[in-house]
């Protein structure tokens, strides 16, 4: 009797499969997925400025008077020029002996080195030429590197990505009119992107090499936005 109720489960089984197969294609989400990405541009409204300051001297008194003589002097002319002291940072002082480099005199004690970085922080890219001729002129050995960026990159953010999204919804709309269909909804959305990275430029500039005002081209700065969306087709 047992087998016998087995037997009458598994022929009703068999008879209804077809149906549950056929209801499950019918609930069988269609969808296109789309990947776009774009890109918003605008000039820099903010430069940071790494001078650096390096002096040699017989004795390490020598060398750390001379060399924060300079930095004083320097930080004096920025104030003159309108710089804050809260956008010029003093970073990475190192302070070492140098030995001879000559064989059989390497441990030949030559003096004493201090190296100092100023970081300079502007909110008016057009002074920037105006710092590095100040920096040189007041004792800077050299201007490291000058890198551009956006003080609130927020707004392009949003734009790069409302046309990503744009671009992305057009793609969909070109490929189901093609294929016969229509896009009814959204599955998911994915972004990535909407991020900037700073425009950088090594200068190595030596003061002896600078007989005029130095001209400096911010440029222009990008910030790109991707999204991944996977549009529900009927």
């Amino acid at each position: 009797m047992k087998n016998f109720y087995i037997l009458i489960y598994l022929m009703i089984l068999f008879l209804f499969q077809p149906a549950s197969f056929a209801q499950a294609a019918e609930n069988q989400v269609h969808t296109i997925s789309i990947d776009a990405s774009s890109t918003s541009t605008t000039a820099p409204d903010q430069a940071t400025l790494v001078i650096g300051i390096t002096n040699h001297a017989d004795t390490a008194q020598e060398a750390q008077h001379a060399n924060a003589e300079i930095a004083s002097t320097i930080t004096t002319n920025l104030h003159n020029l309108g710089i804050t002291s809260e956008q010029i940072k003093t970073r990475n002082y190192n302070f070492h002996p140098t030995y001879n480099n000559q064989q059989k005199h390497e441990n030949e004690l030559t003096g004493y080195t201090v190296d100092n970085t100023v970081y300079v922080t502007l909110n008016d890219v057009t002074a920037v030429g105006n710092v590095i001729d100040t920096a040189l002129s007041s004792g800077a050995n050299k201007i490291n590197s000058i890198s551009f960026s956006i003080r609130n990159p927020s707004k392009l953010k949003e734009q790069a990505l409302r046309q990503a999204i744009k671009d992305a919804r057009t793609k969909a709309d070109i490929i189901a009119d093609a294929l016969g269909k229509q896009i009814i909804g959204i599955q998911s959305v994915s972004e990535s992107g909407g991020s900037y990275q700073p425009r950088f430029s090594e200068l190595m500039l030596a003061k002896a090499n600078i007989s005029a005002s130095t001209p400096i081209e911010p440029g222009t700065i990008d910030v790109e936005a991707s999204v991944h969306i996977d549009f529900i087709i009927n």
